[in-house]
């Protein structure tokens, strides 16, 4: 439960920009999941090529699977946009002007709206189900991109409604030393790297489904890394697992400085799933990228990157309390 100071009127007001927060992020969550499944199922022109409509319609009439899955995905999504609008409006009706959680609930629904306008690119130029082009990889690269900016600034106004109207939590002289915003940063570009990676190799699995490509070892598998005639989309089914390894071992290394600040708690907690995360990677290969698995790993990446946005913030408000710490 967050802990408020102040007046009754004031607690409430956190109360509750900070609980319909926390509630707009895991509805987030679950849309994001379901535009995997969109993705993993084929189902990206269950609706033709029409957007906001579904084959020209607001309900279609007569919907298969594919058309269900994708119809479900849009009506999910605009649930989600008005509980982002909603988040808005509370946060600047209950909370005063210049609270910052007013401006990440602005944020978020900004980055909604981009997250919107990718889904209809999608859509409209016909990058989805068999699409193997550098555009459709490029674009999930960048939605990718975008749910997390979307999932940081939603998270971001959840914390920030924890600090009370009046008083001033990052004035705490007790605070313990943290390491400088270098790290951070680089945590921060590492892990939307391994993300984007990620996006596009779970694209390859859906094109180049691991059964029907050819069987081999990782020797033989790094030789289409190399290989000139080889598909992109083949060449990051090798890359990526070599970017999560590297990417994990060095993230480790570098949140493991922080097991002794005030945020330590969560740092053991981003340790551990970095390494599950990096562990389930591994099943998920070994099991040939079945889509439940795809949905788990993502899961686990969005969760990541909220736990980073939670330290970052935490660690940044702490240094700003003490100016004299030197980067890292």
């Amino acid at each position: 439960m967050p802990s408020h100071s102040g007046t009754d009127p004031e607690r409430d007001a956190l109360r509750a920009v900070y609980r319909l927060a926390l509630l707009v992020a895991v509805v987030y969550l679950l849309v994001i999941l379901w535009g995997s499944w969109v993705r993993i199922t084929g189902s990206g022109a269950g609706c033709g090529d029409h957007w906001p409509l579904c084959n020209g319609v607001v309900v279609p009439k007569e919907a298969g699977q594919k058309t269900f899955i994708e119809f479900a995905h849009r009506v999910s999504s605009a649930i989600a946009g008005l509980m982002g609008l909603a988040l808005v409006v509370v946060a600047f009706r209950r909370l005063p002007r210049g609270h910052r959680a007013r401006g990440a609930a602005a944020a978020q629904f900004v980055f909604l709206i981009i997250e919107a306008l990718l889904g209809r690119m999608l859509v409209k130029r016909g990058l989805v189900v068999d699409d193997d082009s550098v555009e459709r990889a490029v674009v999930m690269g960048l939605h990718l991109v975008n749910t997390y900016l979307l999932i940081a600034w939603t998270v971001l106004c959840a914390l920030w409604s924890r600090v009370s109207l009046t008083s001033d939590a990052h004035n705490d002289a007790a605070n313990p030393r943290v390491p400088g915003l270098g790290a951070l940063w680089t945590i921060a570009i590492f892990i939307v790297l391994m993300s984007v990676t990620g996006a596009v190799t779970a694209l390859g699995d859906t094109i180049f489904p691991p059964h029907v490509r050819p069987s081999g070892g990782f020797m033989e598998r790094l030789e289409d890394l190399f290989s000139p005639g080889e598909h992109f989309l083949v060449r990051m089914l090798v890359l990526h697992p070599i970017i999560a390894v590297i990417g994990s071992i060095a993230m480790v290394g570098l949140v493991w400085r922080f097991r002794l600040g005030r945020v330590g708690g969560s740092v053991r907690l981003l340790v551990w799933t970095i390494g599950f995360q990096l562990a389930f990677g591994l099943l998920n290969v070994l099991l040939k990228a079945p889509g439940w698995a795809q949905l788990i790993h993502l899961l686990l990446a969005e969760i990541m990157w909220a736990i980073f946005v939670l330290i970052a913030s935490t660690s940044r408000d702490d240094r700003r309390s003490r100016p004299g710490l030197a980067d890292a």
